[in-house]
């Protein structure tokens, strides 16, 4: 394993990113810097320490951002007084800032550059009591481009490319089973249809006779003295040659004698041999090829380009490769086969594991990073079947985008629903992806790409790069957790099926497809089930009801919804207003009869004893409730339960309780001291816990609810939003 990136020699001070980069820093070679001033050594403290937990995109904007602070402050400081000059890092007021924003625009740089340096010093800040924490004004941003859900006439021909693709990949699965029960090519087999053999000739001759076409002597001649066959050989240098050949020909076993016989030569010796690709590849297999060799040995005993003679070859895999040189059409093929066809026909490509993430995308509403982050051993959920054995949840990990503060060394977990029932599922291609990926499973890689590690290329999503690259550009096999094959993936599926968008513009790579993938599905979504906001925010795993609402979906079409629920609330207020329902500034609603509910005990299927109750599911009072639960609409939030007033805990509660407060304190020390804005709410949950067993009257109930969740461990999931599909599945059932 070795990378193709080469880092060059620094000149100054360098950062490890992220994802293994090393990042220059370059702002010191600024005319502005000198590690005299508080304010450079403030700015590179912050530098040093941010860019660890980012990227290198992240962390070269911020370097950017650095160097046109400096430049700023550098004509700043030369036309303001001493008292006014930018010296410390306190010197970077509000005024400031927004003279900073000012002086980007002058010089046609990005508005992003003063939101990074926000943003860094912020971070920090939290980090280090050296930087302190500045109260900047809000960065202005520049316009960026709206995310746009597909029409519904591109959504479906998206799917139907996507359909049409995976029908293939399961076609490819099945002529794996015909490849394990095939037969190789042997070398002298191949070079019996390739060269001038006993057989060959006496069928050229029966070919002719049989068809009453005139012996040409001359060629028979020429055919003999080139024979493989002594005897043939010897009879060409004979005086009577043609007596003995066609008394040989009269006296040939009933080997020679052909049912329909044919001219074995009408396109030339080599074409004779047609190879049967199943039998190809099998040989292609058994040989070695490609990864039981060298890159070496396949860029010099098997490069194409140097098997230009027969006479080179010296086994069958050779002998194909040559034969290959000038393709042909076999029965059932659209298109004449090439070499790298052979390899395609039995390993998975990089447009196949692209479609896959992305039709994976298009069901489950995940993102490219989560898709790529299932772990192909442990992808469906525990509580898989609770319901019903053909639903599935399928889980996996969220690291990034997480919220503001939350870290990337506590993935959050996300799941979706499926089924095993279609073969289009988001489970079944998973499935599928892991066993097109079987046969490049457990081998290593040629080359992996700067800043990641052969770990960080899922397995689930094996591929094999393009033939000509193999020994210079890469290696034999990737994953799509690279970008680059991800992106050439997706350039070959759109090449191969021309998908159009709106405009009639044709798409033709991911900057085109990948990110409208969420906003289509939340579009569906809201279609088909009129999900609310803080619904579909759950299911996205969005801190915020805003992201969902403006951030996923920006058309035209949701701007104008977002006006119309306005224009509701706008209405709503002045309906009341009328009616004289206002106190001061505060509204106060009529008063309604509460709805009368009787009490609801959670349940969870395939578990003996009852989870706990709730009051009034219509009524919850959580933090929050008023935005994930709709007016009118029952509560199933388990996870904020212990939060909730409505919340009735029984006995046979203790035991899930007990594992609940198990997983939270492993959620905690999970987590190091810096992260406690992040775990407070897990503090706060387990201290509520704490106190339900500190006020618990009966102790041998405790202690028997212990043993019965040591022994029937696990009660619960790490993440008790699982729970609430199954809940609500079971009422409508029950309503049904």
């Amino acid at each position: 394993m070795d990378h193709l990136y080469q880092p060059k020699e620094a000149i100054h001070d360098v950062v490890l990113s992220s994802d293994n980069y090393n990042v220059e820093c370059l702002y010191q070679g600024h005319s502005f810097y000198s590690r005299s001033k508080a304010i450079c050594l403030a700015l590179h403290l912050t530098f040093i320490k941010y860019c660890p937990t980012r990227s290198r995109i992240t962390a070269s904007s911020l370097r950017r951002a650095i160097w046109m602070f400096f430049s700023f402050c550098s004509e700043y400081n030369l036309r303001n007084p001493a008292g006014l000059r930018i010296i410390q890092i306190t010197d970077l007021s509000a005024e400031v800032y927004k003279q900073f924003e000012g002086y980007l625009l002058q010089n046609d740089e990005r508005l992003e550059y003063a939101a990074r340096l926000k943003a860094a010093l912020k971070s920090v800040s939290s980090l280090t009591e050296a930087i302190p924490d500045l109260l900047l004004p809000f960065a202005t941003r520049a316009a960026t481009q709206a995310r746009v859900p597909f029409s519904d006439e591109t959504e479906q021909m998206l799917a139907d490319a996507f359909t049409s693709s995976i029908d293939k990949l399961y076609e490819k699965i099945e002529f794996r089973n015909l490849v394990n029960d095939a037969v190789a090519y042997t070398y002298e087999e191949i070079i019996e249809e390739m060269t001038l053999t006993r057989k060959s000739i006496f069928q050229w001759i029966q070919h002719l006779l049989d068809n009453e076409i005139k012996l040409d002597w001359r060629a028979l001649h020429l055919k003999l003295s080139k024979s493989t066959d002594p005897e043939l050989q010897n009879i060409a240098t004979l005086s009577n040659w043609r007596d003995v050949i066609l008394q040989a020909y009269e006296d040939r076993g009933d080997e020679y004698v052909f049912q329909n016989p044919r001219n074995p030569f009408h396109r030339g010796n080599t074409s004779n041999f047609e190879p049967d690709p199943v039998r190809a590849v099998k040989t292609i297999i058994d040989s070695g090829y490609p990864f039981e060799m060298t890159l070496e040995e396949i860029g010099t005993k098997y490069a194409v380009a140097a098997l230009f003679s027969m006479d080179r070859c010296e086994d069958a895999l050779q002998l194909i490769m040559y034969r290959l040189r000038n393709p042909y059409t076999p029965p059932g093929m659209a298109v004449p086969l090439k070499w790298e066809h052979l390899l395609e026909m039995y390993y998975p490509t990089m447009q196949d594991m692209s479609c896959l993430v992305q039709f994976i995308m298009l069901q489950t509403n995940w993102n490219k990073e989560a898709v790529l982050a299932v772990d192909p051993d442990n992808f469906e959920h525990a509580l898989t079947g609770a319901m019903n054995e053909k639903h599935v949840m399928i889980q996996t990990e969220k690291n990034r985008s997480q919220g503001i503060g939350k870290p990337y060394y506590a993935p959050k977990e996300i799941v979706a629903v499926s089924t095993t029932s279609d073969m289009y599922s988001a489970r079944n291609l998973v499935s599928l992806a892991v066993k097109l990926s079987e046969p490049l499973a457990g081998r290593d890689f040629d080359y992996v790409r700067h800043g990641m590690t052969s770990s960080d290329y899922n397995p689930a999503f094996l591929c094999m790069r393009f033939y000509p690259d193999w020994v210079n550009k890469g290696g034999r096999h990737t994953s799509s957790s690279n970008e680059k094959a991800f992106q050439q993936g997706n350039k070959q599926f759109l090449k191969q099926y021309p998908i159009y968008d709106e405009f009639g513009e044709r798409l033709t790579g991911g900057k085109d497809l990948t990110w409208r993938l969420r906003p289509t599905w939340v579009k569906r979504r809201k279609e088909m089930t009129g999900s609310s906001h803080g619904l579909l925010a759950m299911f996205l795993g969005h801190a915020s009801t805003v992201t969902t609402d403006i951030h996923y979906d920006n058309s035209a079409l949701a701007q104008q919804e977002r006006y119309d629920r306005l224009e509701s609330e706008l209405e709503a207020i002045i309906k009341l207003m009328r009616a004289g329902k206002f106190e001061g500034m505060l509204g106060i609603p009529p008063q309604e009869a509460a709805t009368q509910l009787p009490l609801k005990i959670f349940h969870i299927p395939g578990m003996e004893k009852p989870l706990w109750g709730c009051a009034n599911q219509y009524k919850p009072t959580w933090l929050g409730a008023a935005r994930h639960v709709e007016p009118g609409k029952r509560c199933y939030v388990i996870s904020q339960c212990t939060f909730c007033s409505q919340c009735i805990i029984f006995e046979d509660s203790l035991p899930y309780l007990i594992e609940r407060r198990i997983h939270v304190v492993e959620i905690i020390d999970d987590q190091p001291p810096t992260a406690s804005d992040y775990s407070s709410n897990h503090e706060l949950e387990l201290a509520k816990i704490e106190s339900i067993f500190e006020r618990w009257d009966d102790e041998q109930a405790i202690r028997e609810a212990s043993r019965y969740q040591r022994r029937k461990t696990p009660l619960l999931p790490r993440d008790l939003n699982f729970l609430q599909v199954i809940l609500e599945e079971e009422d409508r059932q029950n309503e049904e």
